[in-house]
């Protein structure tokens, strides 16, 4: 099995065109984190992806690890530690039936550096509505 291509639950095949990948809390110094920080944190991810790139983007809701922290009232959590943005494309339209192909930019979270994506990840990308999401485009 390739590791670049995906069916999705509808049948349609997406290729990964583009992966960059990072570690989530290469910035923190110290701590752990709160889930008022990784809210921030993921919604940062959403504004460079969308500034970066003219694609639209979609952002799967990472898992996050509840830490309790006694005598502590703030809620604590880890997410995992590798945030991944992928570029995928597919060589059917999704809307425009002038297109020859349909892009989405797809940022995850995963415990470790793909490839493979992970199980929970790549269920979630299969799930995707493609022609909801993605945008229609000519090579």
């Amino acid at each position: 099995m390739r590791n670049d291509v995906i069916e999705m639950n509808d049948g349609r095949e997406i290729c990964l065109e583009r992966l960059s990948q990072a570690l989530t809390y290469a910035g923190l110094l110290e701590g752990t984190p709160t889930t008022a920080l990784n809210q921030r944190y993921l919604a940062g991810v959403m504004e460079r992806a969308a500034g970066s790139c003219s694609q639209p983007t979609l952002l799967l809701e990472p898992r996050q690890r509840r830490v309790v922290i006694p005598g502590r009232n703030a809620e604590f959590g880890w997410l995992p530690r590798i945030v991944c943005e992928g570029l995928f494309v597919s060589y059917r339209f999704a809307r425009d039936r002038s297109a020859d192909v349909s892009y989405l930019r797809i940022i995850w979270l995963q415990g470790e550096f793909a490839l493979p994506i992970a199980a929970d990840a790549l269920a979630q990308i299969k799930a995707i509505d493609w022609v909801a999401n993605a945008a229609d485009g000519w090579t």
